[in-house]
């Protein structure tokens, strides 16, 4: 499993990375666009594989809302702005780091110096809305977006994470411990996973405690249920009461996606990757060295090949379709799948990749291309 469009905090620098929104991130987007790289500049093609935006950019991240988060520059000149489906700058490329459009909203910070920033949201023209000062926020679900306080420069208390609402007023106050290591927290089906002391519970959007604090771990509800992790770090899957629909008994899993869930379990002394449906029964037997969700039908499974392994797709019904052939492959979004093959380095932890699409047949749309 891989995180999604991530921050990494060092001293006081802020880097972005772009990668795919995984179940344990935000939802995936409805858009028409999908990101490419040529000659190490970044545009955007449509389905059928025809540049819409010739490459132009130092990085891009795929469209949210009519809008895509862009950058330019490198090392301490790196500045974020935002374009429209015509590939038009429509907010200004100025932002020392920005976040994706979500409910019409976007985050952007401006570095003030001596570990302060300025974090405002803006609407899609490029207005400020308002400001939240020196915090960091990921954006808007629900009409609630999380915040964090303390989370950049030295001598600080830990991180804290509380929410705010549309106007920019904490609804829920940062009383909540913040691991940027799991990823962004956000509401669905009306609650949020929250950190106190180490044990996971679940709030509404006013801040009550909804699912007492008792998980190791949680993920956030997808399709009604949430998968979370007991004292004794086995996972399984509660409903939003609090109880459980499956009991723990994996050694982990992630969300449900079209009715199945990636779950883990020790087989032979190996830890492989397998499918359960919502009754909690093994559909699709553990096989896999990873697995992905569910996306349009298919999921991504990742088979033993060598000192690596190879990725590839199979149906609900654990049929392969596309046969493992990938250094790593993302799940289908309109109808595309973005796939990764190294540069052909036997090192693996040095080797680069190259990224290109695949239909749902297993064909190249883009290739990857240095």
């Amino acid at each position: 499993m891989r995180n999604s469009f991530s921050l990494l905090v060092v001293g006081v620098s802020l880097i972005c990375c772009t990668s795919f929104l995984t179940a344990a991130a935000f939802p995936f987007k409805n858009e028409p666009l999908f990101v490419i790289e040529q000659n190490g500049k970044f545009g955007y093609m449509d389905i059928n594989g025809k540049v819409k935006i010739k490459p132009r950019f130092d990085d891009a991240h795929d469209f949210s809302e009519g809008r895509a988060l862009v950058r330019k520059g490198e090392g301490g000149q790196t500045k974020f702005g935002y374009i429209n489906t015509q590939g038009q700058v429509v907010v200004p490329i100025k932002y020392d780091y920005a976040m994706d459009y979500l409910e019409g909203k976007a985050a952007v910070v401006t570095y003030k110096g001596n570990d302060v920033i300025d974090t405002s949201y803006i609407d899609k023209s490029g207005k400020q809305l308002f400001s939240i000062g020196d915090f960091l926020s990921y954006g808007f679900t629900e009409g609630r977006a999380a915040v964090i306080t303390n989370y950049i420069g030295f001598g600080k208390e830990k991180p804290r994470l509380g929410f705010i609402d549309t106007e920019g007023k904490f609804t829920v106050q940062p009383q909540y411990k913040y691991n940027f290591s799991d990823g962004m927290s956000y509401f669905q089906e009306g609650l949020a996973a929250v950190n106190k002391d180490e044990t996971y519970g679940f709030i509404d959007k006013n801040g009550n405690v909804k699912i007492n604090y008792r998980f190791n771990t949680a993920l956030q509800f997808q399709e009604g249920l949430a998968a979370v992790e007991d004292e004794n770090g086995k996972w399984g899957f509660i409903d939003t009461t609090g109880k459980y629909v499956i009991q723990p008994q994996f050694a982990e899993a992630n969300s449900f996606h079209d009715g199945l869930a990636p779950v883990m379990q020790e087989v032979n002394g190996e830890s492989l990757w397998g499918f359960i449906n919502k009754e909690g029964r093994l559909v699709i037997p553990a096989e896999y060295t990873d697995a992905e969700p569910f996306a349009e039908g298919l999921a991504a499974i990742e088979v033993e090949a060598g000192y690596s392994g190879k990725w590839g797709f199979i149906d609900s019904q654990g049929k392969l379709v596309i046969k493992p052939q990938f250094d790593y492959a993302e799940p289908f979004h309109n109808g595309l799948a973005s796939v990764q093959i190294n540069d052909g380095s036997d090192n693996y932890a040095n080797a680069s990749y190259r990224n290109g699409y695949i239909n749902k047949q297993g064909k190249y749309v883009w290739k990857p291309s240095k």
